[in-house]
């Protein structure tokens, strides 16, 4: 009973989110900047990561194009979830989808953001496209750990170790100079021991 709720619960979300009267009469988007209205993006992200949740990338994907048309700027929650659900599907036709949204809806910030470049570098290594994949994850940002480590496994599958080594020298003159192997408060450990 709870999961028939809860798929009738979604339906109705979505009904009034596609119904335009409904989305004029509350406002969903701000006249004036051509983007979501402030709690809005917050309703649409609980939308969508109940599809992503349930398996349902197709639909997150058909959401998200939905959205994007209708606002200027998409939010990075809902553009995270699109890319992780092309990551998900894993196929030509995610990564083409997946190219156009880092490409042509993403500010250069969110491009750097680890919740739009890993999955995106991850989705183009799974398909073969090492150096796209090398290129994406060497402009994120470099403070990340997850970063780091798809950058060196990426290197490895294009066959550059040489420049491997030199990301692992790299982290470990970091590791000397900045961490705690005692991980005391206010230490940030960059790489294991």
């Amino acid at each position: 009973a709870g999961l028939s709720h809860g798929k009738k619960c979604m339906e109705n979300v979505e009904k009034l989110l596609h119904d335009q009267n409904f989305a004029e009469k509350i406002g969903l988007i701000n006249e004036e900047s051509g983007d979501l209205n402030s709690n809005v993006p917050v309703i649409y992200n609980i939308f969508l990561d109940s599809y992503y949740k349930g398996g349902k990338y197709g639909k997150v994907l058909s959401e998200f194009d939905r959205v994007s048309q209708k606002i200027k700027r998409v939010p990075w929650p809902l553009v995270s979830l699109a890319m992780f659900s092309c990551l998900k599907l894993n196929t030509k036709e995610s990564v083409e989808k997946a190219s156009q949204i880092y490409n042509k809806q993403c500010s250069n910030f969110v491009q750097k953001s680890g919740f739009v470049s890993h999955p995106y570098a991850l989705l183009l290594c799974q398909q073969g496209q090492l150096e796209e994949a090398y290129e994406v994850i060497s402009n994120a940002f470099s403070k990340s750990m997850i970063r780091t480590q798809l950058k060196l496994f990426i290197l490895t599958k294009l066959d550059r170790l040489t420049d491997a080594v030199a990301v692992l020298e790299h982290l470990a003159t970091q590791a000397s100079q900045e961490d705690s192997p005692l991980m005391k408060s206010g230490d940030k450990q960059i790489i294991s021991v």
